[in-house]
């Protein structure tokens, strides 16, 4: 799992650790997923997307991984959908009981407002327009802006929804680079009425559905890791990544409800600095031989779906 923490190496910051990429960074990256240039030209066929599992949507395009700023406060994870008028973003934030227990004393109101205007001062971007939503019984704050400075595509504003089911708060973020979209208008409706939001607390998958998958070939089903190799012992985990010349070991501890990876040796350049240290994995569900987990390395939170292959 490893190749995620290349993929993605921050977590958010501000008054309350939020804070979203901003336009300069956005733009020395441009051969990653950036907030301002989506490079769908053609209408694409909505997906389903599984955040987490508190909350699905479905987006334009299959979404990938978001870099975010290395300086966050709290475990984050970030996902970036391109659209032919814009761009859909969903940043996920989890934040402590204990401080979360702080925050809910400002009031739902406040909560969300600083919340918001952490993600706006990171974007360069300026209120302009606020209600809130509501999505069944959960309750949030919308909140439309313009940016500061258009950018070199044209993108000049955007929608921004806030929202918090138990210890984790989700920014999702609609960004067009044409004001009078009426296309994109419908795209931003559609995104917002497919949410599908439960606050149902977590159930460990029954022991006997976990014990398969302690040993065996496994691989991920993420389109940008599938050419990953996994190989499971009791004591031990293998991912290879052939074509990038990439090799990981990791010891492996099981527990109640997933198991614990500490990288013993990797041939990748970030290796140094994440020898001895463990990622956390629960696994949040099992369907057949495939399960989907939820990770936790150096302060950022990675989920996805493995199967089992042999």
């Amino acid at each position: 799992m490893s190749f995620f923490y290349n993929m993605m190496t921050g977590v958010l910051t501000a008054c309350l650790g939020v804070a979203l990429p901003t336009l300069s960074e956005a733009q020395k990256r441009p051969s990653e997923a950036s907030l301002l240039a989506p490079v769908v030209t053609e209408p694409l066929p909505w997906v389903p997307f599984q955040v987490d599992e508190h909350l699905a949507v479905q987006l334009p395009s299959p979404a990938h991984v978001l870099s975010l700023p290395p300086e966050g406060t709290y475990p984050a994870q970030g996902y970036f959908a391109p659209a032919a008028t814009g761009a859909f973003i969903i940043v996920r934030l989890q934040i402590p009981r204990e401080a979360l227990a702080g925050l809910a004393e400002l009031g739902q109101d406040r909560f969300f407002t600083t919340i918001t205007q952490g993600a706006l001062t990171s974007m360069q971007a300026t209120r302009v327009n606020q209600t809130r939503f509501k999505v069944g019984k959960f309750e949030g704050l919308n909140v439309g802006f313009r940016l500061n400075a258009p950018t070199g595509d044209g993108t000049t504003q955007g929608q921004l929804w806030a929202l918090r089911v138990r210890q984790s708060v989700y920014l999702l973020q609609s960004l067009t680079n044409d004001s009078s979209s009426t296309a994109h208008a419908a795209q931003q409706a559609r995104f917002i009425a497919s949410l599908d939001i439960n606050d149902a607390p977590y159930t460990a998958p029954d022991v006997a559905a976990i014990a398969k998958f302690r040993t065996g070939r496994f691989q991920y089903l993420e389109s940008s890791l599938k050419s990953v190799t996994v190989e499971r012992s009791d004591t031990t985990q293998i991912e290879v990544h052939a074509a990038k010349d990439l090799r990981i070991v990791y010891g492996v501890r099981w527990n109640a409800d997933g198991y614990d990876l500490t990288q013993r040796s990797s041939t990748s350049s970030i290796g140094p600095q994440l020898q001895g240290k463990t990622l956390h994995v629960r696994i949040t569900g099992v369907e057949g031989n495939v399960y989907a987990y939820q990770a936790t390395l150096l302060g950022m939170v990675l989920t996805g779906k493995i199967r089992k292959l042999k």
